[in-house]
């Protein structure tokens, strides 16, 4: 699992910024869930980052 968690943050802070956000959209809370595995420092940073990606999307 933290493989994977791995894999995702990785892909997704390679994209570009239009890319990041079409990911963010299809992934959604999966990420997050994903993520709780890793750590709290880790989680925190993806929350946010997902947290701004529901932002920017649905304006």
């Amino acid at each position: 699992m933290k493989k994977v968690a791995l894999l995702v943050v990785a892909t997704l802070m390679a994209c570009g910024c239009a890319e990041f956000k079409d990911a963010g959209r299809s992934i959604g809370h999966g990420t997050r869930d994903a993520m709780t595995s890793i750590g709290h420092g880790t989680k925190r940073v993806v929350n946010e980052t997902a947290a701004s990606i529901e932002d920017s999307t649905s304006k």
